[in-house]
């Protein structure tokens, strides 16, 4: 399933701090909805930057909801673990490593454009045990 292994290969390529590699899997006008929009690949890796940084992270697809009619489009599970491990830099100033450990799942629809890499990608899910990892809320 083409739309399933470009969301795993972008995962690998975020978790192992090597977002010059997105080009090959997120197009240039790419829009990312994940409680912000975010518009471009540039303005994608930025905000990505933020997440590498400060969180060391691994994502697991656990589940895939495909049509089989429309190869270029996919849902997935992802269950993500993380260690806020460094910085994270916010609107409101910065928040120092605390070493505590989140997980959370997220639901990912990707749609891929006619040259297979991503178009459009609406993240859900709840923020709320990376905020009690940063300090921000009771965890």
């Amino acid at each position: 399933m083409a739309a399933q292994d470009t969301i795993e290969r972008m995962w690998k390529a975020i978790e192992t701090d090597h977002l010059d590699e997105l080009a090959n899997f997120v197009a240039d006008d790419v829009v990312c909805v994940n409680g912000v929009r975010v518009e471009g690949r540039e303005s994608l890796q930025q905000m990505l930057r933020g997440y590498v940084d400060a969180f060391a992270m691994e994502h697991r697809i656990t589940q895939v909801f495909a049509d089989p009619a429309d190869p270029a489009s996919v849902a997935v599970q992802i269950h993500v673990t993380g260690v806020h491990t460094g910085t994270m830099v916010t609107p409101m100033g910065e928040i120092e490593a605390t070493g505590n450990r989140f997980e959370l799942d997220s639901v990912d629809v990707v749609r891929l454009g006619d040259d297979g890499r991503i178009t459009s990608w609406l993240a859900f899910y709840d923020p709320a045990p990376m905020y009690a990892a940063l300090g921000l809320a009771p965890g």
